[in-house]
């Protein structure tokens, strides 16, 4: 069960507008449309208000009860607003989102334990099935920890 993970967004060629920007996370499905009927995660949310030279920002997605099998593998979306461009219309912009890891081991914990507050990435192999804490950090995910960019 994924439970949380982490990304560092960076805007190139844009800037955020003042405020505070939407997040939403939507999975990909196999055709490449979005799939806008489920609903994912409980919460997606980055650190607060922006300025207008604002490019990067930290964002926490919790999903809800999102089961990745053994062996399989999902694709997400982000989406976001406000955002402005910086230049003029035809310069290369750009965002690269980048899945932030976790330095050390915790767990197996409960889920929802103080421990694993402030982890990255939070995930269960539910083994105990939830009686006696199936939920660990990151720490030696085998991810892919290069930024993915989309330019336009």
């Amino acid at each position: 069960e994924l439970e949380r993970v982490t990304l560092d967004l960076a805007l190139q060629g844009m800037t955020y507008l003042v405020g505070t920007p939407t997040y939403v996370v939507r999975q990909v499905k196999a055709d490449g449309t979005l799939d806008t009927t489920s609903v994912i995660t409980d919460s997606v949310a980055g650190t607060g208000a922006k300025l207008a030279t604002d490019t990067t920002d930290k964002v926490v997605v919790d999903f809800a009860n999102e089961t990745v099998a053994a062996g399989s593998s999902r694709t997400y979306a982000l989406l976001f607003n406000n955002t402005q461009d910086e230049g003029t219309a035809n310069d290369d912009d750009s965002v690269s989102v980048t899945i932030l890891t976790d330095a050390g081991q915790v767990g197996p914990e409960l889920k929802g334990a103080a421990a694993l507050v402030g982890q990255n990435i939070v995930w269960a192999d539910e083994s105990a099935n939830g009686t006696d804490g199936d939920y660990f950090n990151g720490y030696l995910i085998d991810q892919d920890t290069t930024a993915q960019v989309n330019q336009d």
